[in-house]
């Protein structure tokens, strides 16, 4: 299964964090589309109160890895360009729970059950790393942040601007015999 957008790929990771981490939707979010320092949950139709600690948030982001990306030409009738990206997903986890969450998510993330869910949507499912904890001073509150990173890698097809036509680049070459 090929991807068409990167962003097909963040709603994939998204979905699967919710999936095994058990949390609400609102708690798990691409810490790209975030945008200012508040982060709010809704307690009662449309009253919304700041996080706290008591709470576990869940944050990600795509990092491309442009070292193991690869291109390739594809020989097919719309003469097409086959890429390989990898990625590096960044996982940040903040409240108390954080460390136990994180681990537990890891240790989800690493079944086989997960690899096949990802694989059927075009995302492979490469490596993951233990968990790392730190304590963070945010808005005059410290927090307990547990990350990790997963890596994985998907297929992209790409059009071509110009076509390919070798048929054509060779019928023009000569061929001196000397």
């Amino acid at each position: 299964m090929s991807i068409q957008k990167i962003s097909e790929v963040e709603v994939i990771i998204r979905n699967i964090l919710i999936s095994q981490s058990g949390l609400n939707p609102q708690f798990v979010r691409n810490s790209m589309s975030i945008y200012g320092t508040s982060l709010d949950k809704e307690t009662n139709e449309s009253i919304f109160d700041t996080i706290t600690q008591n709470d576990c948030l869940v944050l990600f982001d795509l990092e491309s890895n442009g070292d193991l990306s690869i291109s390739e030409d594809l020989n097919d009738l719309q003469d097409r360009i086959k890429l390989w990206k990898s990625y590096e997903v960044h996982i940040m986890i903040y409240g108390d729970e954080s460390d136990t969450l994180a681990n537990v998510l890891v240790s989800r993330l690493r079944t086989e059950e997960v690899r096949m869910i990802l694989a059927s949507q075009g995302v492979h499912f490469n490596d993951i790393d233990n968990v790392t904890t730190i304590h963070e001073f945010e808005n005059e509150v410290i927090w307990l942040r547990s990350d990790f990173k997963m890596l994985i890698d998907f297929e992209m097809i790409v059009d071509r601007i110009t076509k390919n036509d070798t048929f054509a680049t060779l019928s023009q070459l000569t061929i001196d015999k000397t």
